[in-house]
């Protein structure tokens, strides 16, 4: 149980501006959780095709138009290594950015009220009204900027500014897990 203050938290209710930000920097998170592999593979495996290639242009240049005697491989590294910082540092990042900028252009976020109560919880705008029950929750987990709810095969995201303090955000996280269905199977 969960005691916030002097009390078990049992409701909560909270009023915030969504971030479509928020919510993307928590795909990892969410991923995780519902355990997804989206298109991650074949990116992989098409990178892993480009970097073949790439190695091989890479040694073939050094050998031939440096004329360098470089070990073998030489290529392969150094490859692999700027492959992965470019997409890691560059690549990622960048389009996680440009992602949220689009949503918010065509969505400009609306003030949310997020109830939760012991049969589910329920969001609410200008524009909708939506209710989850709890046996479509599947838990959820604290990320840098808030909180990523599982709902069915999706998520929900609820930033930091939704909760006073880090402490009712944790209480919040406890309370999702501990009346959700589980984790998906």
């Amino acid at each position: 149980m969960i005691f916030f203050g002097d009390e078990i938290m049992n409701r909560f209710a909270a009023q915030y501006v969504p971030s479509d930000k928020g919510l993307i920097n928590a795909m990892p998170v969410i991923r995780r959780r519902l355990k997804l592999q989206g298109a991650l593979r074949p990116a992989l495996l098409a990178a892993g095709v480009g970097v073949g290639l790439l190695t091989t242009l890479i040694e073939t240049f050094l050998r031939n138009r440096l004329h360098l005697n470089v070990p073998p491989h030489t290529g392969s590294v150094v490859a692999i290594v700027l492959f992965a910082l470019v997409l890691l540092l560059g690549v990622a990042p960048w389009a996680r950015s440009r992602m949220a900028r689009r949503f918010d252009q065509l969505l400009p976020p609306v003030p949310t009220r997020l109830q939760a109560d012991e049969t589910g919880f329920q969001l609410t705008d200008d524009h909708s009204f939506s209710r989850y029950e709890w046996s479509y929750v599947h838990g959820a987990a604290a990320t840098r900027e808030g909180v990523a709810i599982m709902v069915g095969y999706g998520a929900l995201f609820v930033p930091s500014s939704a909760f006073s303090d880090t402490s009712e955000r944790d209480a919040f996280i406890e309370l999702v897990n501990r009346r959700s269905a589980g984790p998906l199977a």
